[in-house]
Order: C-alpha cells, then structure tokens, then sequence
C-alpha cells in the first residue's frame, strides 16, 4: 500500500451524546461522557508526530453529534493548528446539523478552508423526518452547501424511506448537493418487494440523470464499474485498521468508529485482527460473485453483526446487483446520447467502463 496517495483519518469522539435518535441509528449505548481536552490534546500530538510517512492528517469530530460540545472543537481546533505542528492537516466534523447557532456558523465560516463540516441530510423533509427526529427545519441546508460546495451530504435510506429514494436525491440535487447515499447498514433488507421499489427508484434516477448529465451521479450511482475490466483492484473496501483509526473518549484507540462499543452491541476481541492480511477480509461467499470488486462493505458492521470482518450483510447482495445493473444501464444509456467521451476522456477508462458494463448485463442479467 503505498501511503503516498493517502491521508491518515483520525477520528476522535468528542461526545456520546446524541441531541437525536435516528431510526437505524448503529450506536446502541449512547451515554453523556465526553472526551477531555487532555486527552484529546495527547492523541492530536502523537498522531502529528508519529512518523507513518502519511503526508496529510485528517483529524475527524465525531459522536454522538459532537456539537453538543463545540466548545471543545474550538480549542482543539486551536490545538491543531499550532504552528509548531508543521504536517499537512484539516479538521472535520460529522454532524446532524441541528445545533448550528448564528454565532457558531459565523465561527466555522471564517475557518471553512480549515474545517469542513459533513452534513447528514435524508432527502426530502418527510424522507428526513421519519429517518432522523423530524429535525429537518432545525437544519440551514443553504449554510452547508454554500460553505463547503464540495463537501457531499450523507443520506441514508431506510426502509421506511425508499420509497421516495429517487425523489429524495434529486431533491438534493436540486439544493445543489454532492450526495453520498447509501442503504442504511444494520438493517434488514431481506423483505422481497424491496428489490422491486429500488428497482422502481433506480429507473427514475437513470432518467434524471441520463437527462442531466453535469450533475454527478450519486455515490450509490457512482460505483466505478470500469475496475471489473481491470487486473489491479484494490483488495479492501477502506482503511480500517491501517490509515483510519478512532480513539474513544477515554482515548483508547480502535480501527475505526464502527469497533468503538457506542456502536457494538457486546465486546469483541479485536485485537486479534490481523488488518494487514487482506486474506482476513475476502468473504468466501462473494469468490463467484461478478461485482466482488466493487460491491460496498463495511468491517466494523460485519465484525458487530456477524463475528467476523469479512462476513457480509448477505441479505444486501440482490440489492446491490440490482444498483449495479443500474448504473450499468444509465452509463450505456449516456453513452447512445451523448457519446463514449461523456464517461471519460481517457481511452483506457472508457474501455474498461463498457467492458464493464458488458460483465454487469451479461453475468446480471437474470435479475
């Protein structure tokens, strides 16, 4: 893995907890702890200093919603950007967008280059309100997009939800977001009739997007189906465990945010985890599968759910083949209308784009 080309994710819970209760919320033990100054001081220098050869340092604000405690990331944001430290670093923060007073947007406006902050928004204001608290008037959806234009928003589809899928992302487009959009992890999804609503919603989104082609799909419909014609494939879906890491109030230090026990419903041994044997992560179930190398995974969810970080959510796997044949059909449908240089300028990523779009309709077709 060459570090070069990555940045090191440090993510530090500052709270536990929550002014929310989302409705397929993964953190099951929320309390009122928070993380103290010194401790999160004492992360921020020895991750600064550690020589991992990372050239960048993303320190992520995590929670629970860490603005319940924004007094804590102004002085470390203070902290971080002490001229002694001379990496290469930026702060982020996860948040519900709730809390945000005149004041504290005036506060994050003037540091906007410094710190970004990543908005979870579920579409539409019904789509939001069944999801997340019927917050959504408590949300300045134009200060977001405005402050930090290329920083996607987070929706996430429930069950409850899908249903108005398509006229939820498109809603956000419309607000002018970058949208990260995923089915929401920890539920079930084995319910039959769900693979016909997403198949429904995924129709309209190709038209949209077919009909809009500067606006970028989706990160649902954005999976990079061009690795399915390529021989050099990244064999783990993220970084957990080697250049993301999430250090819990009392400062012990986990994989990422999904070991942490906020979001595990028992205690697991971790520790036993080789994370640099990318054997470990290879669910045998998926050998055959043609979309493998890009189907969408997450190890802490697997390691709570299942025992194991490479056992998947296998009640997920139609649904996203159904997304692949989706995005499939909506590059093939850009490509009639607006031509092969619409998906890429570069020859090689073109042909391995219609290749995979080939491997998708042949190997998916029975769906």
């Amino acid at each position: 893995m060459n570090n070069m080309y990555l940045k090191k994710i440090v993510t530090l819970v500052l709270t536990q907890n929550c002014n929310l209760n989302c409705s397929y919320c993964y953190e099951h033990s929320k309390t009122k702890k928070t993380m103290s100054v010194e401790t999160a001081k004492k992360i921020i220098e020895k991750e600064i200093n550690t020589n991992d050869e990372y050239p960048e340092i993303i320190f992520e604000f995590f929670g629970g919603e860490p603005f319940l405690e924004f007094d804590l990331i102004k002085e470390l944001y203070e902290y971080i950007w002490n001229p002694k430290f001379t990496k290469k670093r930026v702060c982020f923060v996860s948040t519900n967008g709730t809390l945000l007073t005149d004041k504290m947007k005036e506060w994050l406006s003037q540091r906007k280059q410094y710190i970004v902050c990543g908005l979870s928004v579920d579409g539409t204001k019904k789509m939001h309100n069944i999801n997340r608290s019927k917050s959504f008037d408590s949300i300045d959806l134009d200060f977001f997009v405005n402050t930090w234009p290329e920083q996607s928003a987070k929706m996430t589809i429930s069950k409850e939800t899908i249903n108005d899928l398509a006229e939820g992302i498109i809603f956000l487009h419309n607000k002018r977001f970058l949208i990260s959009a995923n089915l929401a992890h920890g539920v079930d999804w084995s319910e039959p009739n769900l693979s016909d609503i997403l198949e429904e919603q995924l129709n309209k989104l190709i038209e949209f997007y077919v009909d809009n082609p500067d606006i970028q799909p989706c990160s649902m419909m954005s999976m990079p189906i061009s690795r399915l014609a390529s021989d050099d494939i990244n064999k783990r879906w993220c970084g957990s465990g080697t250049h993301m890491k999430a250090y819990d109030i009392d400062g012990q230090c986990y994989p990422c945010q999904m070991f942490l026990p906020i979001s595990s419903t028992e205690s697991r041994n971790f520790e036993s985890i080789n994370f640099s044997d990318d054997e470990k992560f290879k669910d045998p179930f998926c050998n055959n599968c043609p979309i493998d190398a890009i189907c969408p995974n997450c190890y802490g969810m697997n390691y709570n759910n299942r025992g194991n970080v490479a056992i998947r959510d296998h009640n997920l796997c139609v649904l996203t083949k159904i997304i692949a044949l989706a995005i499939s059909k909506m590059q093939y449908l850009k490509i009639q209308r607006y031509g092969i240089e619409s998906i890429s300028k570069e020859p090689l990523e073109q042909y391995k784009v219609v290749k995979g779009i080939e491997i998708i309709q042949k190997q998916l077709s029975y769906f």
